[in-house]
């Protein structure tokens, strides 16, 4: 089944901890999953793990996958943000919110100073920044072109010149998937190493399955009013050669560069 949108994956909760006393001093929930839970509980929970990996390893956590979640977190002056997001979310992505919203709370707490020390934090105009940038409305991307990537790929699978594709934007947001769920994940894993490594500037990349399926990735650049960068992936049988692959995938990405309103 393919899927598009923003974000199929889901961030699910933000919190500002002191980090000595791990003292909870901004929270926003962003689903249902852990509104019930004793905040401020979890919060000296929070602190107390990262405080304790910082200690046994001398350096400070980034992230850590516990079950179908991955908690990022990110050291600010006295205090750690933490986001709680769905595992298969982007680490590139959740990195990139933590920058910007790192940036805010900077700015926040100086302007405020002492106004607001050992106080629980609460303010609209954060609360509806942090979604806007949380559920990546800062990346433009019209909802017409979502609908005629979505259709595109769909008609090239109903005709048999690809098996399954995807498309993504370089922060690991998923605009459109049919790919297997466990391919989809191990791209986007692939995906990470490579940006952390600076080797995101490449042309195309070929993986061969263990079934001999054969997957294409290149990125390119198209001008959809806006200039994007997307990162396309397709997915062959394993009957179809790699030179067969490489020329259909060539004409596959000409039609999409295409697609401008």
């Amino acid at each position: 089944m393919s899927k598009i949108g923003v974000l199929e994956a889901q961030i699910h909760s933000l919190f500002l901890l002191h980090s000595e006393s791990g003292l909870l001093r901004y929270e926003q929930y962003f689903s249902d999953k852990f509104k019930n839970l004793d905040s401020s509980l979890f919060s000296g929970y929070l602190s107390a793990f990262y405080n304790f990996a910082k200690e046994v390893t001398n350096k400070a956590l980034k992230f850590v996958e516990i079950s179908d979640l991955k908690i990022v977190f990110r050291k600010i002056n006295r205090y750690i943000l933490v986001i709680i997001s769905d595992i298969n979310l982007s680490i590139l992505f959740l990195e990139k919110i933590l920058d910007i919203i790192a940036d805010i709370f900077v700015k926040f707490l100086k302007k405020q100073g002492d106004s607001i020390k050992n106080k629980t934090i609460k303010n609209k105009k954060l609360e509806l920044g942090f979604d806007m940038y949380v559920k990546g409305l800062w990346l433009p991307l019209p909802s017409l072109i979502k609908v005629r990537i979505k259709k595109y790929f769909e008609k090239l699978i109903f005709e048999n010149k690809i098996l399954a594709a995807a498309v993504v934007r370089p922060l690991g947001i998923v605009v459109y998937s049919s790919l297997p769920e466990e391919i989809l994940n191990t791209l986007l894993k692939e995906l990470e190493i490579r940006a952390k490594g600076d080797y995101t500037n490449y042309k195309k990349i070929f993986y061969l399955l263990e079934n001999n399926q054969k997957i294409i990735s290149t990125q390119i650049n198209a001008k959809f009013k806006l200039k994007i960068d997307f990162i396309i992936m397709g997915l062959y049988e394993s009957s179809v050669s790699i030179g067969i692959a490489e020329v259909s995938f060539e004409k596959i990405i000409k039609g999409f560069l295409a697609l401008t309103p």
